[in-house]
């Protein structure tokens, strides 16, 4: 934890308090689709929201950074 500045501190410690305690579900979260073919569902012309999925596939990981 980076004590320089106490404002950045108080404004993370949530967030780094809940990663710290949900770490063990995220981890299985990214482990579940590590290995597996993903369809990016074209090649120029990809769909976005496919993506979205398949690069961000924890739940739990993307809770957490929302409460930001």
């Amino acid at each position: 934890m980076q004590t320089d500045n106490a404002e950045m501190a108080a404004k993370f410690a949530p967030l780094a308090k809940e990663l710290t305690e949900k770490e063990a579900t995220i981890v299985a979260e990214l482990t579940a689709v590590q290995g597996k073919p993903a369809g990016l569902t074209g090649y120029y012309h990809i769909n976005l929201e496919e993506v979205a999925k398949i690069m961000r596939p924890s739940a739990t990981f993307n809770q957490a950074l929302a409460s930001l």
